[in-house]
């Protein structure tokens, strides 16, 4: 192959941050931004407001406001998204367009020249094998857990808040008292 003609390394093995730190150096930082807010920022960001929601005393209007923005993080976190892409990259490979992608990049593209004139001599310009690194169970649980987590405590914020809501007007009716 081509890399046994460069002297390359035969496999490079990249966890999610050093994909960001790669696109970031090779002038695609914009990219890596929104994979990071996306794939790690928001769903962090909807756990904190998670705990806030079940921490700190909140009025049934302030309740209510977190509840929908802690929904509509979990709505836009893309970890789950992220991981059924990376399962269907790997296991689809060549079979469902990454291989074919590239090979077409490759030998269409302006290396085509050479890469064509190196098939001749049986040497591929790129051989794409991918596979998933023993690290992804952790970012595969973590999908699952947000989401399960979310789903979960989504259900119990808004009965629970409904149960303060009813609990406050009936309160507030019956004795003068207003309601927040």
């Amino acid at each position: 192959t081509w890399v046994d003609v460069t002297d390359q390394a035969r496999s490079t093995n990249l966890s999610l941050i050093d994909i960001m730190v790669r696109l970031s150096a090779e002038g695609h930082a914009p990219f890596a931004y929104v994979l990071w807010f996306y794939s790690v920022v928001l769903p962090l960001l909807a756990s904190v407001m998670f705990l806030l929601l079940w921490i700190v005393p909140l009025s049934y209007r302030w309740r209510l406001g977190l509840i929908t923005m802690s929904q509509t993080l979990v709505a836009w976190s893309a970890l789950d998204i992220l991981i059924f892409a990376l399962v269907g990259v790997v296991i689809g490979g060549d079979n469902y367009g990454i291989g074919q992608f590239m090979e077409f990049v490759i030998y269409s593209g302006n290396v085509a020249p050479l890469c064509n004139a190196l098939r001749e001599l049986d040497i591929q310009c790129l051989t794409l094998t991918l596979h998933f690194l023993p690290s992804i169970a952790i970012v595969i649980l973590a999908a699952v857990a947000g989401t399960v987590q979310a789903q979960v405590l989504i259900r119990l914020m808004y009965e629970a808040n409904k149960s303060t809501k009813s609990t406050v007007a009936a309160c507030g009716s019956g004795a003068g008292g207003v309601a927040p």
